[in-house]
Formats: structure tokens, sequence, C-alpha cells
């Protein structure tokens, strides 16, 4: 199967600063290691500075493998993008283009990231999925973090799975796997990754915008997001519109749903139609805040109905983070400019916020398991604002569900010392599997365990 990737207000929003006193500032923290599966990284980035580390772990036994035919070296950008969101170094004046200039850093921006690159131009197979998690294990990591799934938003049986039955075996060595929901809502029964062994992760917007607004001809007005455009911007005054992928087309904004469809509409029904563009800049503390994005793959789960997909919800709307230099912006080939931040959205960027909240979680508590982390997250998570009412989805403005966030929007503040925690060990997954009335066959495949259903 061919799996893909599923794509600096967020520290402060999630609050984690205010966790200062909880953690350890000892070595804890910098000992841990962050498993990136993607598509590399870019070395040069300043989100890879280590002033102010540690040594390197000794119980760290991997290495830098040097390939000229396949190099780690990230030329796609999506993998420098997660990891430094899950422990990116501390940069100050971050900023892509000047927009969302301030301090950037990662969840775990002390911790060490070990990238494992399964991620090419063609997409990624199974081989090299299975290959990254079986090294993964055997270096030493303590979380991994996957933000790919399969193309279609949905999850194939466990025992099917090339993500699932690796995952099992890192989950029974102690690794927390961190994985996408998918980039597939608002359809219902589109999330990714749902065996109970992941702590998977949609994707919420959080409260800073770059809202842009189309005036239309006829003297309709609809919200939009600039797409970050920064050239001599557009007056009251209408200029003709251009649909579609034409040269002449200069200026853009993306507008969602509905009311992309309006904006078709009036451009169907007119001869020659005209617009124009009024650009707002960036607007912190909109509320109300997180919401469930639109394009967040949502629950029910499509293979066990009775456990709750997604988890939790984490920002994954308009994050800035680490970029490639080998890549522009926008991704095209004629784009010369290069950028060492980018702006992009995705179930892939909630994914290593919380890869990164659970390195932090078991510097606080290094004996956790797995599930003893995911717990936290879990039961800590709030589905409510301050005023009672329930996170809204953003498609229809009206209360989301457990099947759009899960148990909520993760809060690390509290995550760190939850008071209760479920645990679960291996041999409850194992029962799961065999009350989900797997075969034994089907069990050992995931498991590698001989288990006798009786």
């Amino acid at each position: 199967m061919r799996y893909e990737p599923l794509t600096t207000r967020t520290p402060e929003f999630l609050g984690p600063e205010n966790a200062a006193p909880f953690l350890p500032r000892s070595k804890i923290l910098s000992d841990l290691v962050i498993g990136i599966l993607d598509n590399g990284a870019w070395p040069k980035s300043p989100s890879y500075h280590d002033k102010g580390l540690w040594p390197i772990p000794r119980g760290w036994k991997g290495k830098c493998e040097k390939s000229e035919s396949k190099s780690p070296r990230d030329d796609d950008s999506h993998g420098t993008h997660t990891s430094s969101t899950a422990a990116g170094s501390a940069v100050w004046g971050a900023n892509f283009l000047c927009y969302a200039y301030r301090t950037a850093r990662g969840i775990a921006y002390t911790a060490r990231v070990a990238t494992y690159k399964i991620l090419w131009k063609g997409g990624s197979f199974s081989s090299d999925i299975l290959a990254a998690i079986d090294k993964a294990i055997d270096d030493g990591v303590h979380i991994l973090s996957l933000s790919l799934g399969p193309p279609s938003g949905s999850s194939p049986d466990y025992f099917e799975d090339t993500i699932t039955i690796p995952a099992f075996a890192a989950t029974e060595r102690g690794i927390l796997v961190s994985a996408t929901a998918g980039n597939a809502g608002p359809c219902e029964a589109s999330v990714s990754n749902v065996a109970p062994w992941f702590i998977t992760v949609g994707a919420g917007i959080i409260d800073r915008d770059f809202p842009a607004y189309v005036t239309l001809g006829n003297g309709k007005r609809f919200k939009g997001v600039s797409g970050f455009y920064i050239c001599k911007p557009l007056t009251d005054k209408l200029v003709p519109v251009v649909y579609g992928s034409s040269k002449n087309a200069t200026y853009g904004v993306f507008c969602l749903l509905d009311q992309g469809e309006k904006i078709k509409a009036y451009l169907r029904s007119v001869a020659n139609p005209t617009a124009t563009i009024i650009q707002k800049g960036m607007k912190l503390g909109v509320q109300p805040s997180p919401k469930v994005a639109a394009f967040s793959s949502r629950g029910p789960n499509g293979v066990t109905p009775q456990l709750l997909k997604p988890d939790v919800i984490a920002p994954g709307v308009n994050i800035l983070a680490a970029w490639t230099g080998a890549l522009a912006p926008t991704e095209l080939a004629e784009d010369k400019r290069r950028v060492n931040f980018n702006i992009i959205s995705g179930t892939s960027m909630a994914c290593p916020h919380v890869s990164g909240l659970a390195a932090l979680i078991k510097s606080v508590h290094p004996k956790w398991s797995p599930a003893a982390i995911r717990s936290a997250l879990m039961t800590t998570a709030y589905s409510t604002y301050k005023n009672g009412e329930t996170i809204q989805d953003a498609v229809t403005a009206s209360p989301a569900t457990p099947f759009d966030f899960g148990a909520g929007h993760v809060y690390p503040v509290a995550a760190l010392h939850p008071g209760l925690i479920y645990d679960a060990s291996v041999e409850d997954c194992i029962w799961f599997l065999s009350a989900s009335n797997y075969t034994k066959k089907q069990i050992k495949t995931v498991t590698k365990r001989n288990f006798d259903c009786d």
C-alpha cells in the first residue's frame, strides 16, 4: 500500500510555558528522542541548532546514514516542518514573509529528533515504513511521530495495515506512537490510524487568523484566507476576475466550501465578473477557539466502531515551522524564493504537537507506559469553552461531537499532572483483538505472539 503525508502561536496557545515549574531543568528531556517518520530534515534550518543541549544521550544507538542517491536531506519540507514542530530549537524572530513574527520553538524544544526518511516523491511504501520503525526501535527512540496515512482517509483492518503492525511492536517496547487522523474531513468515518495503541490526532484551529475578504461585483462579501500575499495590496476598486489556473491570475484568496461555490456561481452568472480582495493582516485572540478544522478526519472508527477515534485534537491550521532550503514556500518550480519558515495546515501539523507533548510528559514521568501518557492527554483534554459551550465544528459553526474531537483539545499543563490515569498493558491490546473476534492467525500477524483466544 502507498501512504501519503497528511500536511508560532501554538506553544503559547497550548500553554506549555505555564508548565515550566513542573518540568525538570535537568537533562531528562534532552535525553528523550522523538523519531519522525517523514521525508527527512533540512539540517541547515535554524530550528536545528544545538545551543544549550546536553551531550547525545548515552542510550542512543542510531547513526547518520550517508548516501548520494538516497539522502535523508529533506527537499520537500514536510519532514522539516513536522520535526521542528515537535522539538525544534527556539529561534528568535522566526516568521514567514513577516507573518507570525516572534520566537518559534518546538513543543519539546530541548528533546532530540531522529528523522527516518520514508516519504519520497512517489509516496511511501510498506517496506519503507516497516524498515524505519524497526530501525527506530533498535536505535532507542522514546516517541514515534507518524504524520502519514492511507490516501483514502480510512484504515485497513489491523492485521492488514503496514503502520498498525509495527506500531504495536513499538508500543510493546514502551514507545508511544502518535499518528495523524487524516485530512478527509468532514466526511464521517474517514479517520485513519485507529488501532488502540495509537494516539490518533485530529486538527484544531487556534486563535490566530490571517483574514482576507473578497468583495464581488454584485456587492456580496466573503471571508477567506489571504494566502499570505505580500505584494502591493488591491484597493476598493473592482478588477476583473480570472477563474482557474490562468497565467493572468495575480491575486488569490481561498474560500471554504459553500463560500467558494457561491463565488463560482457569481462568476458563471455574468459576462465580465469583477471583484477585489481586502487583506487584514494577522489577528490574535480570535474567538471562539479552538475549532475542529474542516479537513480533519472524523469518526466513527471504521474498523472498531466501539473504540472512539480520533483520540484528541491539537493545533493543525496555519502552523509556522521550519522549511527546507530546497523548495519555495509555494512549492512551485517557478517560485525562486527561499524561506526558513512556512505556514501550512493539516493533521500532519497537529500530530507532532502531541508527539512533543508526550515527550514533555515522559520527562516528568519517565516510567509511564505509552497507554498512561495517552490517558493523561485524553483525560485532561477539554471539549468546551470557558463559557461552557461545546467546541465548534468550523464547517457548520455548530457544536462538534466526540467523533470530531475525540476526548477534546489537548491541555498540556493539566496533562503533566492529571491526577488519574488509565493504564493498559500489551496483553490488554491482545485481549482487545481477541474480543474483536480476530482469529489466532490474525492476532499473531499483529502481535507476533501465539495466543489462545479461548
